[in-house]
């Protein structure tokens, strides 16, 4: 493979990503009602849907494969992966890192309780495991709100995933599996607790763990309210953190809403909707793979400020720590947003960046990151006054917007446009996928952003970076070179095909002219990487990043 552009490891924009607000790609426009569930980067510059459809009688559950072109991969209007008798629906998805996906839903083909069920899709579409799925959890009760990560079981049909459920056999309560790429459940049967405790437990959030497992973070019925709580489950699905977990935050009033990111090492990060004092604040805490707490008894806050913040999301900002957003009423309806270290130090404003105070009500924010530190944020929007659309802006590493003052619109088509997602690449662009009311039912579609996209355009005009690496294919160091006009800040990493970040090479400000790096084909933990493509990417301060690709082979 020679040396050359590849466009941040996607495909090229093309005629089939509209360049203005109004159409959006069509993910599923069939019949009756779509509900979207779950979307994931296919790591080219697409992206994976699951939802549940009510095209037919009953609701079923379909997913759709988008690729970084903006074309449909699988049949059109989706692709049928749970339709037994009664409804399928709560679809959720992850990769299985080789172009497909393994997706669970809950199921009441078996009566009036839901179960959870799972199926494997392999990129070309196909149906790899029993017709409808094979049963993740059949005990008694309701089954239903799966969650699932990419766990570290992995072969020539691809990794396996991580389940976790929302549980009522024994009260509210949640339980997590493990399934291997062929459909093989690795821990007890109907699952293993995540926590022993008696108190209510729902809205897991979760992520792997790096080594086969898990740490999730969850809502806890409290004293007088709810708590976060938080637990680890380990490659063979034993709790690391106690059999009961750890109690985030038990601070008087209510906290919810958590979500957990991965720290810059085996940790996380978690961020919740804290109700302590007269307002609705933000809260984070953080803990170390064994659980040792990192931050102040009950978490510090992300903003304080007055007013509600309610409605946080966060992605990781792929250095230690976390890019939050919020829906914020100081000032009206808006959308502001942080960026915290793992220490929960603000690098932004203190009372946080104010990224949508367009007149109307923004609001139902959603984020991904950008894979330069910064992340792309998509909400709902009123700013018209009539229905909501979808707006969306990338606030650089350092608190930068790059897409206007209060956004860009994503989809101002008629209708209503609603419950947006986002997807983050490496190359500063992402997908944003809504719900979309615009012919009276309720579609599903998704737009590219930028809408318009020039992955390696020169940095400038007059600037000629030559940038580059190889030898190319590698059979084992790569080299890595690159030009500055003028002392710039730099980071320089290496991606692996699926956008993950497996080595930092340069980070910080430069001095103006030739500059050389040395990648040893290891990862950030000395660990020797597979062979493969991979991508240099090279941003150069907050100016849109060139990449490169480099094939291993040994």
């Amino acid at each position: 493979m020679g040396l050359g552009v590849l466009g941040g490891g996607s495909e090229p924009a093309s005629a089939s990503w509209p360049t203005s607000s109004a159409p959006g790609v069509p993910v599923c426009t069939a019949t009756g009602y779509q509900t979207y569930r779950s979307v994931a980067s296919d790591g080219t510059g697409g992206i994976f849907v699951a939802w549940g459809d009510q095209r037919f009688t009953d609701s079923d559950v379909f997913v759709q494969h988008i690729n970084g072109a903006g074309v449909a991969v699988w049949q059109a209007d989706g692709k049928m992966v749970g339709g037994a008798v009664n409804d399928q629906d709560e679809a959720g998805l992850v990769p299985d890192g080789v172009g497909g996906v393994i997706v669970a839903w809950r199921d009441f083909r078996n009566g009036g309780t839901g179960d959870i069920y799972a199926q494997h899709v392999n990129a070309a579409g196909n149906i790899l495991w029993p017709l409808n799925g094979i049963a993740v959890c059949l005990a008694a009760d309701e089954q239903a709100n799966p969650v699932l990560v990419r766990d570290a079981t992995s072969g020539a049909l691809g990794n396996g995933a991580i389940i976790v459920w929302e549980d009522a056999r024994t009260g509210a309560s949640l339980y997590a599996q493990s399934v291997t790429a062929s459909g093989v459940v690795q821990w007890a049967a109907n699952g293993v607790p995540v926590s022993t405790s008696l108190a209510a437990q729902f809205e897991p959030s979760m992520i792997s763990d790096g080594s086969g497992g898990a740490i999730i973070a969850y809502s806890q019925q409290g004293v007088a309210g709810y708590d976060i709580a938080a637990q680890h489950l380990n490659i063979v699905g034993a709790p690391l953190w106690g059999l009961a977990g750890l109690t985030v935050c038990n601070a008087p009033g209510t906290q919810q809403h958590p979500t957990v990111v991965r720290d810059a090492g085996t940790g996380a990060l978690i961020v919740w909707e804290d109700r302590r004092g007269p307002n609705v604040d933000v809260y984070m805490q953080a803990y170390l793979y064994y659980g040792q707490r990192v931050l102040a008894p009950n978490g510090v806050p992300v903003c304080s400020a007055s007013s509600d913040q309610t409605d946080p999301v966060a992605t990781s900002d792929g250095i230690g720590g976390a890019v939050v957003a919020w829906h914020d009423t100081r000032s009206g309806d808006d959308i502001y947003a942080q960026r915290v270290s793992g220490l929960g130090v603000p690098a932004w404003t203190a009372s946080g960046l104010a990224t949508c105070t367009a007149t109307g009500v923004q609001q139902f924010p959603a984020i991904a990151g950008d894979g330069a530190g910064g992340a792309i944020i998509a909400w709902e929007d009123a700013r018209g006054g009539g229905t909501t659309d979808i707006w969306a802006q990338r606030l650089t590493e350092s608190g930068a917007k790059a897409w206007g003052s209060n956004g860009m619109a994503v989809s101002t088509a008629s209708g209503a446009q609603y419950q947006a997602s986002v997807v983050g690449y490496s190359d500063t662009a992402g997908v944003v996928l809504w719900t979309d009311q615009r012919a009276n039912g309720s579609d599903i579609y998704c737009q590219r952003v930028p809408l318009i996209v020039t992955l390696d355009a020169p940095l400038t005009v007059a600037e000629d970076v030559r940038f580059a690496a190889g030898p190319n294919p590698s059979r084992s160091d790569v080299s890595v070179t690159f030009s500055l006009a003028r002392a710039s800040r730099v980071d320089l990493a290496v991606f692996d095909a699926a956008g993950r970040r497996v080595r930092s090479l340069a980070r910080g400000v430069l001095a103006a002219g030739g500059q050389h790096a040395r990648w040893d084909a290891r990862d950030d933990a000395g660990r020797p990487c597979a062979d493969g493509v991979y991508f240099a990417r090279l941003a150069i301060d907050d100016r849109p990043a060139l990449t490169r690709a480099v094939t291993l082979r040994r």
